[in-house]
């Protein structure tokens, strides 16, 4: 996985690229609740990034976590990808700084892009 504070100027062509072809059909809030559903144990990361939506958006890569964070979990929430995106969701707890956030699940979502 990359270090979270890369930046090589293609996140959000990449982004665009996944967004296309998967588009999400649910909001960020829902897909939170989704997830403190299934795994209580994300509630306080859960809780921050509704909290600190300013902590949410990386302006170093232009990447929003309330945009990535559907989308990923929408489409990785029926895959043996799940627990993979969850553990990365627990370790915001020792990065939450906006590329903490975003690039741990963008890096999910680039998985499930290439797959």
């Amino acid at each position: 996985m990359n270090q979270t504070h890369f930046y090589d100027g293609k996140w959000m062509e990449i982004y665009q690229q996944i967004k296309t072809k998967y588009p999400s059909n649910i909001s960020f809030r829902t897909a939170c609740q989704q997830i403190v559903e299934q795994y209580p144990q994300t509630t306080h990361i859960i809780n921050m990034m509704l909290i600190d939506k300013r902590g949410n958006y990386d302006p170093i890569n232009e990447l929003n976590l309330e945009d990535i964070l559907p989308l990923t979990w929408e489409y990785i929430k029926d895959t043996e990808l799940k627990s993979l995106f969850i553990e990365q969701l627990l370790d915001i707890k020792n990065g939450p700084c906006p590329q903490g956030r975003t690039t741990r699940v963008f890096q999910i979502l680039q998985l499930l892009y290439k797959n």
